[in-house]
């Protein structure tokens, strides 16, 4: 992963491997995200507010529900409460590939998020590569101070960026665990 600190935008790349087929994998990841909140440890909850099937297109609307431990610094300005975000997909299953944009409920006119991921069959196994970009400025956020905007703002850019990487993994890893379950083969 590599972040780029200008126009406070983080440009990601992260390659996965599942080990199970692609078929399976894609249409896990595609069809059963509310499934896999008991793999990721940060999420209460997601819930699938819209689903409609054209062709061999899919699109989504999921409501992601947080659960993180805030940094003292970052808590006046967001609550854990608020830490819930809404995804907006669309699958096409013509070539293994998904479109997404999240809009969080938290800071939402000051984040912007959007990425490609890709489903690729390697040797029995699926190569997920996720792509996106997030961007995040809250150098004018209304609710900081402006004397304090220089020690905050660096805090809360830190703690959402850290989140972004370890996400992306741990569902990749619950589409995993739960094929394990379901298949019974384990690691």
């Amino acid at each position: 992963m590599t972040i780029k600190k200008e126009d406070w935008k983080m440009k990601f790349e992260v390659f996965e491997y599942v080990d199970f087929g692609l078929e399976d994998v894609y249409k896990t990841y595609r069809d059963r995200l509310p499934d896999l909140v008991k793999f990721i440890p940060n999420v209460k909850k997601i819930v699938v507010e819209k689903k409609e099937r054209k062709g061999k297109k899919t699109y989504f609307v999921n409501r992601w529900y947080g659960s993180y431990s805030i940094p003292k610094i970052v808590q006046p300005y967001l609550k854990a409460e608020e830490i819930t975000w809404v995804d907006r997909a669309v699958w096409d299953d013509s070539n293994y590939t998904v479109e997404w944009e999240f809009e969080p409920v938290f800071f939402k006119e000051y984040v912007r998020a959007s990425g490609f991921n890709r489903f690729v069959e390697e040797g029995g196994k699926t190569k997920i590569i996720l792509s996106g970009e997030f961007n995040l400025d809250l150098s004018n956020y209304p609710k900081i101070p402006k004397l304090l905007r220089k020690i905050v703002v660096p805090q809360i850019e830190k703690f959402t960026f850290a989140l972004i990487k370890p996400n992306l993994i741990k569902v990749c890893r619950g589409v995993e665990k739960l094929l394990q379950e379901e298949k019974g083969k384990a690691k």
